[in-house]
């Protein structure tokens, strides 16, 4: 097996180098009881093979590829001090703090809470560079039904300089006509268009501030219930989601001079097998808030046209990320937005129906699972970026769990500001659902 990180994920990498943070996958499971440790345990330390069983060892070049080394599984968190349920969404926003490296460990952390009057909440948090959502999802299945038998890592530090030198010089030679098909690639990219903040051209480098809790709405609800509304809005559950993502831009302003709100959709190349960290491209689609909620035809049809097109280019766009390994750390971040846009973009990430195992940490189901993804900003970079949305679902065990995490300046700063707006978004569109 070739330890070698595919280029989106020395990106990734590198991104959170140059920033000084990167995003969090965070998977969060609720039981309405004790849950067994026994079985946990042997949960946590299945975690500890596979995708997740390894870290980043960077390249002894400063242009050079960096490769996948075996990592030690980090212990097992286990929080004695109880939590009250309804603060459960203010203790998921505080994580964002928390240390995950995918260089120097962990690279991902379990925590298990008691909940007062007799639940639990057990929480995963992996950096995003060792694995995207369905990457994780493959990681918890696998640990879950014990299938093991993951990628044989080399050890960290296993090689000598000179060992490290002559492998490191010939992989850069090898990637060259990667490099140069990037070069054109990058040269034939138009600009993206949609609004910039002003304030971004004028940011200085300078020490990064305390980092601000973005604040987060949780739901649960029906997914019979889900897809029925759907139908009735001659949609699917993904264009719902679409929906329901437009107008809670709305209700933050997070909109384009015409009213309409751009959502970027992650859309998985995973195979089986796979061993990237990173395996996805994305679509941008275009949404009226005031239409979708009435009729969600132009949403799902949009969301089409951005797959046919995706479909038939390729992975074009992502082309330039082979350059990352010889730009410098502060380009990084321009790499991205060739690759992925800019303006005002609101994630939406439907992991969609997903294996049974990933509801069944303790090996029973949970009574409830939502996916997140954290990333620890400052106020400055919240300003910088004009702000963020980003929503995420999946649906297991006849439920839809729906995470939303925002913030917009003067706007929504608050949970309960911020709640209002998902529960307006929820109701718009007749969405049965407990939102915490």
């Amino acid at each position: 097996m070739d330890p070698t990180l595919d280029y989106l994920d020395q990106a990734s990498f590198l991104g959170l180098r140059a920033l000084g943070h990167g995003p969090v996958n965070q998977f969060v499971w609720v039981y309405h009881r004790p849950v067994d440790l026994a079985t946990l345990r042997r949960f946590h330390a299945g975690l500890g093979v596979g995708l997740l069983g390894r870290l980043v060892e960077t390249s002894v070049l400063p242009f050079g590829r960096h490769r996948w080394v075996r990592a030690a599984s980090p212990p097992l968190e286990l929080i004695d001090q109880e939590l009250p349920e309804e603060q459960i969404g203010t203790w998921l926003d505080e994580q964002a703090a928390l240390s995950v490296d995918p260089e120097h460990g962990p690279g991902w952390r379990l925590l298990v809470r008691p909940l007062a009057g007799g639940g639990t909440v057990v929480v995963l948090l992996v950096s995003h560079t060792l694995a995207d959502g369905l990457g994780t999802c493959e990681a918890i299945t696998a640990a879950v039904t014990g299938a093991g038998g993951g990628p044989a890592y080399p050890p960290a530090g296993a090689r000598t300089p000179t060992q490290a030198l002559r492998e490191d010089t010939r992989t850069a030679v090898r990637s060259l006509p990667d490099t140069g098909r990037a070069v054109s690639a990058a040269l034939r990219v138009p600009r993206p268009e949609g609004r910039e903040s002003p304030r971004r051209a004028r940011r200085r480098p300078g020490p990064r501030g305390p980092g601000v809790t973005v604040p987060s709405a949780l739901l649960t609800g029906d997914a019979d219930q889900w897809r029925t509304r759907a139908h009735d809005l001659n949609g699917t559950t993904t264009s719902l989601l679409g929906a329901f993502a437009a107008l809670v831009a709305r209700c933050l302003g997070r909109t384009h001079a015409d009213g309409r709100v751009r959502l970027v959709l992650p859309v998985s190349l995973r195979t089986p097998g796979d061993t990237r960290g990173n395996a996805l491209s994305s679509i941008s689609v275009t949404v009226a808030p005031a239409e979708a909620s009435a009729d969600l035809r132009p949403v799902r049809a949009a969301q089409r046209s951005a797959m046919a097109e995706l479909s038939e280019c390729g992975n074009a766009l992502l082309a330039p990320v082979a350059l990352t390994p010889y730009v410098p750390r502060r380009l990084v971040r321009r790499l991205e937005v060739m690759a992925l846009g800019q303006g005002l973009p609101v994630g939406l990430s439907h992991l969609g129906s997903v294996a049974e195992a990933v509801n069944r940490p303790d090996g029973t189901d949970a009574d409830r699972l939502w996916v997140r993804s954290l990333e620890s900003l400052t106020r400055r970079e919240l300003d910088d970026l004009d702000g963020t949305l980003r929503v995420a679902s999946v649906i297991v065990a006849g439920r839809v769990g729906v995470s939303v995490s925002a913030w917009q300046s003067g706007r929504v700063e608050s949970r309960a500001a911020l709640a209002g707006c998902v529960a307006a978004a929820a109701d718009e569109l007749g969405l049965a659902y407990r939102l915490d």
